[in-house]
């Protein structure tokens, strides 16, 4: 690899970080979803993922949909079931497994609506057509990597 190449490989890795820990980078409680529940960056993930699930999901799937191991699944659920945020109850379609519940309704939407209102002022200098190209750049990288 050429190092030009290279150190602009290292700088985007930086600078992805940055953005990845800003993205992230929310205060418990700011979610109106959890009505002020102090929540970690895994267990706000965890919890979106649950509220796009209707009916449930199983803690094997939602590690896949993470790209976590079940028992990192487990011990955030754990969390999220102490809090009343979540509960656990019998698959109907197999009794080995249980499914991962909301305890009380979340709307998805209310997430994606927080997390784009709190990253917008990050993106205002960005066009339309220059988000539309990050996007297909993001995509592209993603493909790559299945």
């Amino acid at each position: 690899m050429p190092e030009n190449r290279k150190q602009q490989l290292i700088l985007f890795v930086r600078e992805l970080r940055a953005l990845y820990r800003h993205l992230y980078n929310t205060r418990p409680g700011d979610q109106p979803a959890t009505k002020g529940a102090a929540l970690t960056r895994s267990q706000n993930e965890l919890l979106s993922v649950v509220a796009k699930c209707d009916g449930g999901i199983t803690t094997t799937h939602l590690a896949k949909e993470l790209h976590v191991s079940n028992g990192a699944v487990t011990q955030t659920v754990d969390g999220l079931v102490s809090k009343g945020l979540l509960s656990r109850q019998e698959n109907p379609s197999d009794r080995r497994s249980t499914l991962i519940c909301l305890d009380r309704p979340l709307q998805p939407a209310s997430f994606e609506e927080f997390y784009v209102d709190h990253i917008s002022p990050l993106f205002a200098d960005l066009s339309d057509t220059e988000i539309r190209q990050l996007i297909a750049l993001l995509e592209k990288i993603k493909k790559e990597q299945s």
